[in-house]
C-alpha cells in the first residue's frame, strides 16, 4: 500500500520550493511588516547589511530558512569599492537595496536567480575581485549571515548601520 505522504513527496520530487511569484509575495511581506516602518538613509536606501541582517532574523521567526550573498568589492582603478550583501532564500537573492544601484528602481525587493546573480550585478562592478577562502579565490560568497560577519577572509560585512525608526 502507497502512503499519502510518500505519493505526494514522489509528485513534489524536482518541484522547486518557491514559485517567482511566491519569492515576490515573500519580499513584499517582509517590507509591509517591518521595511517600511524604518527612514531610508540620505542616498535614498537601506544598509545593505542591516537589512539583510533584519530579513534574516524575520524570516527565522516565520520558519523560512533564509542565507546571505555577500558581493566581494569590485576591483576599482580608485580602490573606493564597496561589497555588498543581500539575503537567499531558496535560490532567489532577495535585494531590498537595490535602489543604491538603480535610483528609478522602485520595486520593494529585486529578485534574482542565484546563478543569474553576474547579469544583475556585474554592471557595478561586482565579479572583478576575489579574495581566497579555504584556498578557492571567490568574488560572491553564499553562507549563513553569522558566519559572513564573522569571516576573517572578507575582514567582516559592510559596515552595518541600522535605519531609523519611523515614530
Amino acid at each position: 500500500m502507497i502512503k499519502l505522504k510518500d505519493l505526494l513527496l514522489e509528485v513534489l520530487e524536482g518541484v522547486p520550493d518557491e514559485s517567482p511569484k511566491d519569492m515576490k509575495l515573500l519580499a513584499q511581506e517582509f517590507c509591509n511588516e517591518f521595511l517600511q516602518h524604518y527612514k531610508l538613509n540620505s542616498s535614498g536606501s537601506h544598509n545593505c547589511a542591516w537589512t539583510t541582517e533584519q530579513f534574516i532574523k524575520w524570516a527565522k521567526l516565520k520558519g523560512i530558512n533564509a542565507k546571505a550573498i555577500y558581493f566581494v568589492w569590485p576591483d576599482k582603478p580608485d580602490g573606493k569599492g564597496e561589497s555588498h550583501i543581500a539575503p537567499i532564500v531558496n535560490d532567489t537573492i532577495l535585494d531590498f537595496t537595490y535602489n543604491q544601484f538603480n535610483k528609478t528602481f522602485n520595486d520593494c525587493a529585486l529578485l534574482t536567480k542565484v546563478n543569474d546573480w553576474k547579469t544583475v550585478y556585474h554592471k557595478f562592478g561586482y565579479g572583478t575581485n576575489t579574495v581566497n577562502v579555504n584556498g578557492k579565490d571567490e568574488s560572491v560568497i553564499i553562507d549563513t549571515f553569522d558566519n559572513l560577519k564573522n569571516m576573517k577572509e572578507i575582514d567582516g560585512l559592510p559596515t552595518i548601520i541600522p535605519s531609523e525608526r519611523i515614530k
